[in-house]
């Protein structure tokens, strides 16, 4: 049966990067009501496309990703702060050149293998039912934020008071495709790539 999924399309974040977001994740969870971690189901991660594709295209989506993958080298980025949108606290990275690029690169190319939406396109846990925010969410990525809408981030969780930081860089040399789960976490990598320093 040809299912339909939900991708994303992502840069894992560098060792230090991600510890940082899982700690500060279980931080947030901790003075939450509804504690959603970051941690090894649940992938830090910076989004670069969602979409709902055939599993049967995920070669071609492989091929064309390596493809576009041939022209982009590691890419140089800053957490410049920790920003709150809506009851969502995230790490707000810098949107350099390289990486918008890379961002319209890959939602252009991605366009030809998008299918509507599907509630069952998704990783669920047991009894767990997803939300209409995440369905809507990877629905409507494509006109609501690429483009000059896209805001390169790394979600660590919900309903927190966001501290002041020091801005850090940071490199990525790690792009993968992950099967998305409820509230769109990453649940799981489908395939990865390393970028060529």
């Amino acid at each position: 049966m040809n299912k339909t999924i939900a991708v994303d399309i992502v840069l894992l974040p560098p060792k230090e990067i991600w510890e940082w977001a899982v700690q500060l994740s279980k931080e947030i969870g901790s003075n939450s009501e509804r504690a959603e971690f970051l941690d090894n189901t649940h992938l830090p991660h910076i989004t670069l496309v969602q979409a709902y594709v055939k599993q049967d295209d995920s070669e071609k989506i492989n091929h064309t990703i390596e493809e576009i993958l041939k022209h982009f080298s590691t890419l140089s980025l800053i957490v410049e702060e920790i920003i709150s949108e809506g009851s969502w606290v995230a790490f707000r990275i810098n949107k350099t050149e390289e990486l918008m690029k890379l961002h319209i690169n890959l939602v252009d190319a991605i366009q030809e293998y998008e299918q509507d939406l599907s509630r069952d396109a998704f990783i669920l846990d047991s009894g767990e039912k997803v939300t209409d925010f995440a369905v809507n969410w990877v629905n409507n990525f494509r006109k609501n934020v690429s483009y000059n809408n896209f805001i390169p981030h790394i979600t660590l969780g919900k309903n927190y008071e966001p501290e002041q930081m020091k801005p850090k860089n940071f490199t990525v040399d790690r792009l993968a495709v992950c099967h998305l789960g409820n509230h769109c976490t990453c649940r799981k990598i489908l395939k990865e790539w390393r970028l060529s320093e």
